[in-house]
């Protein structure tokens, strides 16, 4: 209906955009950018269409066109807070620090009660991990906007990563005051409260929610964690029995208690709860999931494989069990098999974005690059504000040599995941590659200080960072005597892999070459 429409009356903005919000929605990012673009091509002063296909374009990693379109919207709006708040975060997942300050400052002056530019000011500062200004930032939102969820909940995950869990349980408290029916503040304000020990205050906001919400299994299960925290494995078993007597047709607690006895080192008891489980419920793939995962921590993966393939049996059509083998193989490094699991997962659920995601960085690991970018494109299409799809993606196209392309998705996923070390040394790679070794020896630096650990992984995920590593020592040769002192001081930082200590910059390099693409 709305495509006739939109024939019918082809000037009409307020048409078009809702047809281009429907193509959105489903997915359809061609079709939307099509419409869009097709109306600039008539019409290139038509704000709404370019207003519209600017974030579109951003959304879908084309960040240097989505540049231009924000830049042509203020050329004939200058106050337009959207484009330069949309100018503001290329310029952030860009690392052009003085450029985004200057657009957040911008919007701020145009919007002084739009708390979004401000936000975007604290993100900047969390992403540098500069938690003295982001908590003094958010600070002032939070006076400026006390009944703003939002701006509460980013001042409680600004407090948590500068290390104030009190200050973290404070805020998430006033956000779940004003909005207690939010599953998403419930958690994090239980999430805070346990950060900070504080699991009597917890038990109280769980048994809340439970008078509210009495049938959550997932509430049961976290208010049997906390009571086996405040009174020991004995508290959190008895709680344990207590649900199971209520609902005896229920895994669910037996799953939780087998987790509180592995917990307690005593593994053999919790092997034995769940042997118990899924005999008397051999229909339960939960439990049969779980059981399998406690075979393998346990050191028997014979019997983990088994349980799951006998599951299977059973239900061939069980999506949890397919999953639940997919991972079992892809930790067992046997990838013929896993290839097999995840190829007919997403045959039968072509929208499972993590098959797709697991298929297309097992397929980068055996060298079918395209492959992978066929999968990895179909995963980003599905939901492109995820940051481990971006990563993915970024990745492969690193490998494919397109590092420009790849800069645009590894910065979205360094943006949504600004401590992962695996994902930095990408990001590190793609910004060598593009001209930009000054902003890659920053971001190596004290990550390399840092001497953290990495897992094992595929030559071409490893071998962005190792040339990232050695980036950094050809630039090194150009800086002054006071920082190259430093840099020598982080080539001779250390790194684990597999459990090995190794030093020097030679060794780091090989360890590089062993990186896993850590999510």
């Amino acid at each position: 209906m709305l495509e006739k429409a939109v024939a019918a009356e082809p000037s009409d903005n307020d048409l078009m955009l809702a047809l281009s919000r429907m193509y959105t929605r489903i997915g359809d990012f061609a079709k939307a950018q099509a419409l869009l673009s097709g109306r600039l091509k008539a019409d290139p002063k038509n704000l709404a269409a370019a207003s519209a296909l600017a974030p579109l374009y951003r959304m879908t990693g084309h960040s240097d066109d989505a540049e231009k379109l924000y830049n042509e919207v203020l050329s004939q709006r200058p106050n337009d807070v959207a484009a330069l708040v949309g100018l503001a975060e290329i310029a952030v997942a860009e690392r052009r620090w003085s450029q985004a300050t200057d657009f957040i400052n911008r919007a701020r002056a145009v919007a002084p009660n739009d708390p979004a530019p401000g936000l975007l000011l604290v993100s900047m500062y969390g992403f540098r991990q500069d938690w003295k200004n982001g908590v003094a930032a958010v600070a002032q939102l939070a006076e400026k906007f006390p009944d703003n969820v939002d701006v509460l909940a980013t001042e409680a995950e600004i407090e948590t990563r500068a290390g104030d869990p009190d200050g973290a349980v404070a805020a998430y408290k006033r956000a779940y005051e004003l909005a207690p029916h939010s599953p998403q503040v419930l958690s994090r304000y239980l999430g805070a409260l346990a950060a900070a020990k504080k699991f009597v205050e917890e038990r109280t906001m769980l048994q809340a929610a439970l008078d509210r919400d009495p049938q959550s299994a997932a509430l049961r299960a976290e208010l049997i964690r906390v009571e086996a925290e405040i009174g020991g494995l004995g508290a959190g078993l008895a709680a344990a029995r207590s649900f199971s007597e209520k609902e005896p047709d229920s895994t669910a607690y037996d799953v939780v208690a087998a987790e509180l006895y592995e917990k307690a080192g005593r593994g053999g008891e919790a092997v034995a709860l769940l042997e118990k489980a899924v005999a008397a419920h051999p229909a339960d793939s939960g439990a049969a999931i779980a059981l399998s995962g406690l075979y393998t921590r346990t050191g028997n993966p014979a019997k983990a494989e088994t349980i799951l393939k006998d599951r299977r049996k059973t239900d061939p059509n069980d999506y949890a069990v397919h999953s639940a083998l997919a991972a079992f193989y892809l930790r067992q490094n046997n990838l013929s098999a896993a290839d097999a699991e995840l190829t007919r997962l997403i045959a039968e659920h072509p929208a499972d974005l993590a098959a797709l995601n697991d298929l297309a960085r097992l397929e980068q690991h055996q060298g079918d690059l395209a492959k992978a970018r066929e999968l990895a494109e179909r995963a980003f299409l599905i939901s492109p504000g995820t940051g481990y799809v971006n990563d993915t993606l970024g990745s492969i196209l690193l490998a494919q040599g397109e590092a420009g392309k790849a800069l645009t998705y590894l910065s979205a996923a360094n943006l949504s995941d600004p401590h992962n070390p695996g994902l930095q040394y990408r990001l590190a790679s793609a910004l060598q590659r593009v001209g930009r070794p000054r902003d890659a020896q920053a971001m190596l630096e004290p990550l390399l200080a840092s001497g953290v650990a990495f897992a094992q992984s595929g030559r071409g995920k490893a071998a962005a960072g190792c040339e990232a590593h050695r980036a950094l020592g050809r630039h090194s040769g150009r800086m002054p005597t006071a920082r190259r002192g430093r840099t020598a001081l982080i080539a001779n930082a250390s790194t684990t892999a597999g459990g090995r200590k190794r030093h020097g910059s030679p060794a780091l390099c090989r360890n590089l070459l062993q990186l896993e693409m850590v999510r």
